[in-house]
């Protein structure tokens, strides 16, 4: 075994876990986004997958409730079980943004958890992607500083 090698592994040890809800509407690309980070088991990630939004439907309301309560849960405890940040995914394949991820997307801003916002399937025309960025900062104005990523 190479002394890289050993290296490369002790340093893998030291980085702490980070705990990650992961969640969005129907056909997002959450299974793909978590299957491509987890894939080979090393990652220092460990995935809070919700129950798929469905928009303005009573499913979501109640697994924004548990995000709510799993939260809760989780701030009272050490570093190692909060949630440090939520994944909320858009497929930007479909070219769709629906207006109810607008208050999904406020509702998880509210709940003092850094925010991501995660394109998916952004193999494409990258126009594409830029677009529907510009248009989820354009109708997320409390959530400006929330991050958008293409993946």
């Amino acid at each position: 075994m190479s002394e890289d090698y050993k290296q490369d592994k002790e340093e893998k040890k030291e980085i702490p876990i980070a705990n990650i809800v992961v969640t969005g509407i129907t056909g997002s690309g959450k299974s793909t986004l978590v299957n491509a980070i987890c894939h080979d088991n090393n990652s220092p990630i460990r995935i809070w997958d919700t129950v798929e939004f469905e928009i303005d439907s009573v499913k979501t309301e109640q697994s924004m409730r548990e995000i709510s309560e799993k939260l809760e849960e989780k701030s009272s405890r050490n570093e190692n079980e909060c949630i440090h940040a939520i994944w909320y995914c858009i497929n930007s394949g479909t070219n769709r943004y629906q207006e109810g991820e607008i208050r999904l997307i406020e509702t998880l801003h509210s709940l003092k958890v850094p925010i991501i916002i995660v394109l998916t399937q952004c193999a494409g025309d990258p126009k594409i992607a830029d677009h529907l960025e510009e248009l989820i900062r354009s109708d997320n104005k409390s959530c400006l500083l929330v991050p958008v990523t293409n993946v």
